[in-house]
């Protein structure tokens, strides 16, 4: 399917692929017709459905930089929406438990938080008003576990400094 036809055909094969949940397939092809579709109409629909590739198989460092990389080529397609939505969903994906370094956890707040300035209105807010609160509260569940392991470890003073930066914050 890759080596011959047309690019048609190569579209529609990648799309049949799609359709029947074949992602690996799909993106396969959807990678390799990329380059011919530069200025076709199939060019949209070739990235937004490259990227649900890559956010199905799970690999969400790459679906969120696919849909990312849509909103900025497509900025006033129907779907830049549900792209933006899908990147910072993406990043949350990669937001690590809670006893590890929440950097992920701090970003992903913040790419939904600039979803929601940019589409307050959307049909995904609730979904990411709640992303936004669990990923607050495994932070704060973090800075809560960080302050207890000193009080077990008997390093009191710095329990102290920790609880009452925890008590300030939360």
């Amino acid at each position: 399917c890759l080596k011959k036809g047309s690019f048609d055909d190569k579209f529609n094969a990648g799309m049949e692929y799609y359709n029947k949940k074949e992602y690996y397939k799909a993106g396969m092809i959807f990678e390799a017709i990329s380059a011919q579709a530069l200025g076709k109409p199939q060019m949209e629909d070739i990235k937004f459905y490259y990227a649900y590739c890559q956010y199905h198989q799970q690999a969400f460092m790459m679906s969120q930089y696919y849909f990312k990389e849509f909103t900025e080529t497509f900025p006033r397609s129907s779907r830049t929406e549900e792209a933006l939505f899908r990147s910072a969903e993406s990043s949350y994906y990669q937001s690590p438990r809670f006893s590890l370094e929440q950097i992920n956890s701090y970003r992903a707040i913040n790419d939904l938080q600039n979803f929601l300035l940019k589409f307050p209105f959307s049909k995904f807010k609730d979904q990411a008003d709640a992303i936004i609160r669990q990923m607050e509260d495994k932070i704060e569940f973090k800075a809560y576990t960080t302050a207890k392991q000193y009080m077990k470890i008997r390093e009191y003073k710095a329990a102290v400094v920790v609880l009452e930066n925890f008590r300030l914050d939360y």
